[in-house]
């Protein structure tokens, strides 16, 4: 299990991400990518999960990460405006330049981001998994928890077009908050329907410094079920 953890001031930044049964036994690499970055209170955080049919499905959800932690680092120069289009279309832009030359179909790979910049969180979402936002007066998710392969519109490949990621702006109060984005790996170990339950438990009954420990004990416990590569990503808010 690879894990970061970070305080800066008020936030609460914790990654995991662990390599499925499946892919230990076929010596296979974690297909997962999972980071975050700050700047004066701003972040982004994000997770990607590589199609495991794609040959280099690893490389392209590194992509994916990459992809938008520079976007942010553009929003914190002031070059690029914080409006959902222009954000989702400098990812898909810097997704397709980091791979320049290659095969996109190669490299085909989930999305799941959260921006925050100045009062507002923008939840990123392309493809299985979810993002999720809770705090005492609202909870948040992307539209959809699960969704299969079902088109190619389900994660960034050759054909992926920006209208097809799931964007949700939310306003910031001063009050204490969580940001939850992970893969379906993840995903699946948590019962159905009951996501924004265990969301809502970790913004109010798990404290900040016992976050790390919570996850990994939660992420141990469904690897004896879920074969898939697990990754999560969360920032807390603690005023």
């Amino acid at each position: 299990m690879i894990a970061q953890e970070s305080k800066r001031a008020k936030l609460t930044f914790v990654t995991l991400s662990d390599v499925g049964t499946a892919h230990q036994t076929l010596n296979l690499p974690n297909q997962d990518s999972a980071d975050f970055r700050e700047a004066d209170g701003d972040f982004v955080l994000v997770v990607s999960d590589g199609v495991g049919s794609c040959k280099c499905a690893d490389r392209g959800s590194k992509a994916v990460v990459d992809s938008c932690i520079s976007t942010f680092n553009t929003l914190k120069a002031r070059t690029l405006c914080f409006d959902s289009r222009q954000v989702v279309q400098n990812i898909w832009k810097e997704w397709r330049s980091i791979l320049a030359g290659k095969n996109l179909d190669d490299y085909c790979a989930t999305v799941k981001a959260a921006f925050k910049y100045g009062n507002s969180i923008l939840l990123v979402s392309v493809g299985d998994g979810f993002c999720a936002f809770s705090s005492e007066s609202k909870q948040v998710a992307t539209e959809s928890f699960e969704t299969s392969f079902l088109n190619e519109t389900d994660c960034l490949n050759s054909t992926f077009s920006p209208e097809c990621f799931f964007c949700k702006e939310i306003p910031l109060e001063d009050k204490p908050y969580v940001v939850v984005c992970c893969t379906d790996g993840f995903s699946n170990g948590i019962e159905a329907d009951k996501e924004l339950e265990f969301v809502r438990e970790l913004e109010s009954g798990v404290s900040a410094s016992e976050l790390r420990t919570e996850l990994e004990s939660f992420v141990n416990a469904i690897s004896k079920a879920s074969f898939d590569d697990k990754s999560i990503g969360i920032v807390k808010y603690a005023k």
